[in-house]
């Protein structure tokens, strides 16, 4: 009853059950009460985030005073959760925004000082189309749904993507017939936008692009990852979800209820508690699930790292509506895609990945390629 109703944009922990915490941006609409979005809860337990410090609203009891920041000094001992996720790149803030969308309590540990700093920021942000995968199976179902439901977010939450279209071409006859499996493959997968083109039609569509036929994908994009990421995270957050940079796990072991989780920090080593546990730690994950006591090897997850490395066409190269327009690939390798020109949102071309099987995570680029 000692909450001013006139307060406005108060960031706040909430405290809604003994195990449920929402943190957020709110609203007071009547004495006693706090909104946050369309919910309204009773005004207990409250928590303030005032710039890096931490303070109760006069008159209202709370349980303990922590820091409510993603990037400050954030004790995670003193944080509720329920579910930790490990790993702050596209996988884990997706996995976290779900499960915060459900009010569960989720804390992401990410160990770079920065989201999306790892294997998200390194790729060619290509939204695909569903062709490549046989029918039926997991990968097919969830990149057509996936994709159709990642172009809904993106439109929803202002994130720069664009549905440019790809080509896979056949520069010579004998791949012709390759494009035709990937037409039907694509077409059992339920892909639409798809038409086989031949050299004439590819060269009205790119007169740069030099090939006896193509397969055209008008449903492939591209998508700013790390835009993407920037909304993910917003929408966790929104729902109370807590992002904890700069914290590595080195250690993982079963508690009696749950998972007990060492993590270092800047400031020193510190043990926190989870209900579960989400691996999504990328390049790491084989190490992290070596640390619960999983054998990586027996379970067949040992990750065998395979490089590959993009160089982008220097600004001003190439006459003006030559260089091509949408995606180009080549027909599929044995190793992978194969060397294809990808656009950026920025409208960069970048040539790449090459492939090369490497025994640990090295991010350098040999200018010699």
């Amino acid at each position: 009853s000692t909450i001013d109703t006139n307060t406005k944009g108060i960031e706040f922990l909430f405290k809604k059950n003994k195990i449920d915490w929402i943190k957020g941006w709110a609203t007071v609409p009547e004495a006693g009460k706090v909104k946050v979005g369309d919910d309204v809860h009773e005004a207990k337990n409250i928590i303030v985030a005032t710039g890096s410090e931490a303070a109760s609203l006069p008159g209202v009891e709370v349980d303990e005073k922590v820091v409510v920041t993603s990037t400050g000094a954030l004790e995670l001992g003193k944080v509720p959760k329920k579910m930790i996720v490990i790993g702050a790149g596209v996988i884990g803030l997706s996995i976290a925004a779900r499960l915060a969308s459900d009010r569960r309590s989720v804390l992401i540990l990410e160990r770079d000082s920065g989201f999306a700093r790892g294997i998200t920021s390194r790729n060619s942000e290509v939204i695909h189309a569903g062709i490549y995968y046989p029918a039926g199976s997991l990968k097919a179902t969830s990149c057509v749904e996936g994709r159709a439901q990642l172009y809904a977010w993106c439109e929803a939450r202002g994130v720069s993507h664009s549905r440019l279209g790809k080509l896979i071409v056949a520069s010579d006859e004998d791949e012709i017939s390759t494009l035709g499996d990937l037409l039907a493959r694509g077409e059992a997968n339920g892909v639409s936008g798809l038409r086989l083109l031949d050299a004439d039609a590819v060269a009205r569509l790119e007169p740069a692009v030099r090939a006896e036929a193509a397969l055209e994908s008008s449903e492939t994009g591209i998508v700013d990852a790390y835009e993407l990421c920037l909304s993910l995270l917003a929408a966790a957050e929104a729902r109370g979800a807590v992002l904890a940079l700069e914290r590595e796990v080195v250690g993982l072991e079963q508690a009696a209820v749950g998972w007990r989780i060492e993590v270092a920090a800047p400031s020193g080593s510190e043990v926190i508690e989870a209900t579960c546990v989400i691996d999504a730690a990328g390049l790491a994950a084989d190490h992290i699930a070596s640390l619960a006591g999983i054998d990586v090897d027996a379970a067949g997850w040992r990750q065998h790292p395979c490089k590959g490395d993009y160089f982008v066409v220097a600004p001003g190269t190439g006459k003006r509506g030559v260089l091509p327009s949408r995606l180009i690939y080549p027909v599929p390798q044995q190793a992978g895609l194969g060397i294809h020109a990808t656009l950026d949102m920025a409208g960069r071309i970048r040539f790449g990945p090459d492939v090369e099987y490497v025994s640990h995570a090295d991010m350098s680029v040999d200018p010699a390629k």
